[in-house]
């Protein structure tokens, strides 16, 4: 298993876009190799990305812990597809991952129709 755990502390954790692409590269390898510690500072990292993706085009103001559980899912898998030899940033490539993610569940919950309606005869269908 890939040994990142003597280097790691989990009060210096850096900002995604802040870290060293190196120091990156090992979280991810290390993350894709089941590293709990590897995953959550890759979580703990980029949190503030995937909140401001979030507030950005999401507009369900009580929804945003939900969607940033999704956001970390996004993450995690975007841990398993990542091919570093193409020569993408990580964090490019997650934030890619991200919006396309995020636009697509928001698209969805905007087509659906609230129940909670007025049908004019001042009743309600809820």
């Amino acid at each position: 298993m890939y040994n990142i755990k003597k280097e790691l502390t989990f009060h210096k954790i850096e900002r995604g876009d802040k870290m060293k692409n190196n120091e990156m590269i090992r979280l991810v390898k290390g993350a894709r190799q089941r590293d709990t510690q590897c995953q959550l500072a890759l979580i703990e990292g980029f949190k503030p990305l995937m909140l401001s993706m979030i507030r950005r085009y999401v507009y369900e103001a009580d929804a945003v812990d939900d969607y940033l559980s999704e956001a970390a899912i996004v993450l995690l898998n975007a841990v398993e597809t990542y091919n570093e030899d193409r020569g993408v940033p990580f964090s490019g490539y997650l934030k890619k991952e991200l919006f396309y993610y995020i636009v697509n569940v928001a698209k969805s919950h905007k087509n659906c129709t609230s129940l909670n309606f007025s049908t004019g005869d001042d009743e309600s269908l809820s």
